[in-house]
């Protein structure tokens, strides 16, 4: 799994997708800087919009790559030659996600406080800055992970990148058009995207932490599941 892991990272950081991304948000970051807003927590804003918008996409196009076009290419059949569980190989991938998610939601937030410093010559943060960092970073990648695990469930079985990065879109789209019926219900805890600013906005904590490790546990045990009785050898 260490392998599998190891390799993926070094597929991830070596590819350009990760740092279109990153450019992005840095695009957005100055754009922020000459508009005329208002005093704001603009790390916040960093967090809460920009990496919750780009990194599900961002986890979409790289579990496309590793698992489906992998999949179409044959790439995957002779992996599966080396003496390795399937399920290792899986969840070496998955853990690969982590990382690449702290490293952008913590990039998003530098270029928030550096918003803040350039703007208005001071942060509006309730603790230290390490702490902010680490809260909003860690509490941005739990919900972000348990989405990205539904993403998978989907790129074991559809056969093509564009399919998984459109029922993607799709998923962001629905979730959004299903909040406001579950707000008025009160079924929004359901929902992953309600917890996406758990350590910010979220009244409990726990619940958003543990519907987060639900999404996680449950999708991936699927994604496992669907994928030790995947034939590859189609």
């Amino acid at each position: 799994m260490f392998r599998v892991f190891r390799n993926e990272m070094y597929k991830i950081f070596h590819s350009k997708k990760l740092y279109v991304f990153g450019v992005l948000a840095f695009a957005i970051a100055g754009l922020m800087v000459v508009a005329p807003t208002e005093a704001t927590m603009a790390q916040d804003l960093m967090v809460n919009e920009i990496s919750r918008t780009f990194l599900p996409m961002l986890f979409a196009i790289i579990i496309a790559d590793s698992i489906t076009e992998e999949y179409k290419s044959g790439t995957l059949k002779l992996s599966m030659i080396h003496p390795i569980k399937r399920s290792s190989y899986l969840l070496g991938k998955v853990i690969a996600l982590i990382p690449v998610g702290i490293i952008f939601i913590a990039w998003c937030q530098i270029l928030g406080i550096v918003i803040e410093l350039i703007k208005f010559g001071e942060l509006k943060m309730s603790g230290s800055i390490m702490f902010e960092l680490f809260t909003q970073t860690v509490g941005g990648m739990l919900p972000m992970l348990g989405f990205s695990m539904i993403v998978l469930l989907m790129a074991v079985f559809f056969r093509g990148t564009g399919a998984v990065i459109g029922a993607t879109v799709g998923l962001l789209i629905f979730f959004q058009i299903l909040s406001p019926i579950a707000y008025k219900y009160h079924f929004e805890n359901l929902l992953i995207n309600t917890h996406n600013n758990m350590f910010i906005e979220s009244a409990d904590f726990t619940t958003s932490m543990m519907v987060c490790i639900v999404y996680i546990v449950v999708f991936l045990g699927a994604s496992l599941l669907a994928f030790n009785r995947k034939d590859i050898t189609e």
